[in-house]
């Protein structure tokens, strides 16, 4: 067995690990309701916090986009045709666009925290586009879950209890276009289903593949669907590396 196919499947826990740890450096912002002049200050006072959490949501990003391409090369050999498969890929890859775009914005504000204080205005349009990113792409990541439940249900790619937790994750996640509406209450972009219940499925859901896919790997003899999962994460590994 490939040691390298089972790196791959496990990056999807590296992600979610980065993304905890920056999630949690980065000091919570204020409410989206707040003054202009309580965010500029929040640049100036957490800058510090802001830049390192930063980094580290950075890094989960590119874990993210090496699960996304396992993830998406088990889907196609499950599949047998490219559609819905290319669907994850591509939706995936703008859901991680749009959320390091929001980090970019909150780096931003953190670079030159003076500048915040002489435009309070400016510092609020940058949080509100740190939020606003993920609300926006939350129909796309949608999409991506939408495609993965179909292909786990309906050609057999993954684990079918996979497949059913994906389409629940789809219609959490959907909940976050609310946040471009509100800002107060559960669709805000600190709500209940405007951010946490979204965020709460995505995490918990690439967590669990991400195991599921690590212990297919594990298990050379397996037959049935964890079998073909690990057919197709060795079979794309050694692909890449040019062995086939």
């Amino acid at each position: 067995m490939d040691k390298w196919a089972r790196y791959g499947a496990a990056t999807g826990i590296g992600a979610i690990v980065l993304f905890a740890v920056g999630f949690f450096v980065i000091p919570e912002p204020p409410d989206p309701d707040a003054t202009a002049g309580e965010v500029a200050g929040y640049f100036v006072e957490e800058q510090d916090g802001i830049q390192v959490g930063a980094a580290f949501l950075a890094a989960s990003g590119l874990a993210l986009l090496w699960f996304l391409a396992t993830l998406t090369a088990v889907l196609r050999r499950g599949e047998g045709g490219p559609r819905l498969s290319s669907t994850v890929f591509g939706a995936g890859v703008i859901a991680i666009g749009s959320f390091l775009a929001g980090v970019t914005a909150l780096a931003v504000g953190a670079y030159r925290p003076a500048n915040m204080q002489a435009s309070p205005e400016l510092a609020q349009a940058l949080l509100d586009f740190d939020r606003l990113a993920v609300g926006v792409g939350s129909l796309v990541l949608a999409g991506f879950f939408l495609a993965i439940g179909v292909l786990s249900l309906r050609e057999k790619a993954l684990p079918g209890w996979l497949g059913w937790t994906a389409l629940v994750a789809a219609l959490l996640v959907a909940f976050g276009i609310g946040s471009i509406f509100s800002t107060d209450g559960v669709f805000a972009a600190d709500g209940v289903l405007g951010f946490w219940a979204g965020l709460v499925a995505f995490a918990a859901w690439i967590l669990a593949a991400s195991i599921t896919l690590v212990e297919a790997l594990g298990h050379p003899g397996t037959p049935g669907i964890f079998g073909r999962v690990r057919g197709a994460v060795e079979g794309a590994t050694e692909g890449v590396a040019g062995r086939r």
